[in-house]
Formats: C-alpha cells, structure tokens, sequence
C-alpha cells in the first residue's frame, strides 16, 4: 500500500507533498502522493489549490518558510505536525491563522515515544520494507570517501540514507 493509499485509508482526500529537490517531489509522486510541489513565494496558495480550500494535516520535515506558508494554507481547526527542520531550524509563523482557524501545533520525535511504542513501529516498518511495500533509497560509501557522501547528502540529497563500509 503507498502512502497516498495509506492516508486515504485514514480519511485524507488528497495527499500533497512539498520537498526542495526535483528529486524529492519526484520520490513523492512514486511512493504516490498526488501532487508534489516546490517552496516558493507562492506556496501557501499553491497549497489551498492543491487541497480545494484548506490543508486539514500537515506533516512538517522542512520547518522554515514552508512551514508559514503551510499554516497560511490551512483548513480551520487544522493540524501541523513538526517532525524535522531541512529547511530552517527557525521558523516565522503567522499568529492569526493560529487564533481564527483555531490551529494546532504538535512536535514529535521518535526518541520522545515508549519503548514499547518505538518497537511496534520499527516492526511495522521492517514488515513494509521485507514486503516491498516500503523502499529505502541508500548510498553506500566505503569510510576513506564518508565526508565527500556527507557532504551530497547536506547540499540537498535528501530523502537518501547514508550507509558507511569500513575499509
């Protein structure tokens, strides 16, 4: 099941990705989101095109601009999910969407999550990936070249693991 499949299954209409890269936008059309979009001056606009009105949930990994012009885009009563900064780790938030469309703002990190919890959705995820269902794109680099792997992987190829091999 891809992930638009996975989000209609739990009640989303659309499913819209914003990523920096051709790459990214074109790794989230293929794990099957409907539209992929780049940041941009007119995000927030795209965005409410994109969801006929309003963005009832976002799942942040970018933070920064993106992140204003997600809550700019928002549906009322909507909900902004921070899980990453790729694309600032500060971000200037407009107050009033807050207060008239009566926002929320929730952070999550997998390391603030039980034990128990974390186990559960590692296994999840090992079952989708041994089912082929999930894939993760990773570069290998032998450990004389990490910094040069490093460095790709910082001036903007996200969306990649690294893998390091001694010798």
């Amino acid at each position: 099941m891809c992930i638009r499949d996975r989000a209609r299954a739990a009640g989303a209409g659309r499913v819209i990705a914003v990523a920096r890269s051709a790459a990214g936008r074109r790794r989230a059309r293929e794990a099957g989101a409907d539209i992929a979009l780049e940041p941009g001056d007119e995000l927030a606009a795209h965005l409410r095109d994109a969801a006929d009105g309003g963005v009832d949930l976002v799942v942040d990994g970018l933070w920064g601009p993106p992140a204003a012009a997600a809550v700019t885009a928002m549906a009322p009563g909507g909900r902004l999910v921070q899980v990453g900064n790729s694309a600032d780790p500060i971000a200037g938030l407009p107050g009033g969407p807050f207060r008239g469309g009566r926002l929320d703002l929730r952070g999550f990190s997998v390391f603030s999550e039980s034990p128990e919890s974390r186990r559960a959705g590692f296994s999840e995820l090992a079952a989708a990936i041994a089912a082929g269902v999930v894939t993760i794109p990773v570069e290998e680099a032998p450990i004389g070249e990490v910094g040069a792997a490093w460095e790709r992987l910082v001036a903007g190829a996200g969306g990649v693991k690294l893998l390091v091999r001694p010798g």
